[in-house]
């Protein structure tokens, strides 16, 4: 997957030369290029990684038989939780910052864990009103 971050910013390099900053580790995706630079930006993350899962996903099953590949796939596994769970430590940490914004986020958490039937965008809607208020 890190691949794939690196291969989108080399595209996004290579099509877009003009403009300022590193990638798309500056801020999130294309900032300066409005659009087409989140379609690309999409494009190179999202494509890559069904690419990816259509050339891996034949082989998975035979090399399960291996205690080696079963034992690789399992902590391939591990780190994906590890970095499903670091994700949103990190940027907890970063958006955590002031007494507003933590009643949001408990709110949103127990309405997410609480109601399963519940759609994100009423979450998402909520957390907008309560900071907007």
């Amino acid at each position: 997957m890190v691949a794939a971050v690196f291969l989108s910013e080399r595209i996004q390099k290579f099509l877009f030369p003009a403009t300022r900053g590193t990638g798309s580790f500056e801020g999130i995706g294309f900032p300066a290029l409005e659009f087409w630079g989140a379609v690309a930006a999409t494009a190179g993350i999202f494509l890559l990684s069904f690419f990816f899962v259509l050339l891996v996903n034949p082989v998975v099953p035979k090399s399960r038989k291996s205690p080696f590949a079963a034992g690789f796939l399992y902590a391939v596994n591990i780190g994906a939780v590890g970095v499903m769970v670091a994700g949103p430590y990190n940027l907890g940490d970063e958006i955590l910052i002031n007494w507003k914004t933590w009643p949001i986020a408990l709110m949103s958490i127990f309405a997410t864990f609480t109601y399963r039937k519940i759609n994100a965008f009423w979450i998402v809607i909520g957390g907008a009103c309560c900071d907007i208020c």
